[in-house]
């Protein structure tokens, strides 16, 4: 599960993105390391370089 769609079923539940994907996991859905997904998702955000 992407972290995108991970985020857009918290906000729909009104639920911290953690809790969220806690339950999706105890419901048997495949939700990834929390931790690895965000950090994969912030490595493809461009970096602004300072001149």
């Amino acid at each position: 599960m992407s972290l995108a769609q991970l985020v857009w079923i918290a906000r729909h539940a009104d639920l911290p993105v953690a809790l969220a994907a806690q339950y999706l996991h105890d419901m048997g859905v495949h939700v990834g390391d929390l931790a690895e997904t965000v950090r994969a998702a912030l490595a493809r955000v461009p970096i602004e370089r300072q001149a």
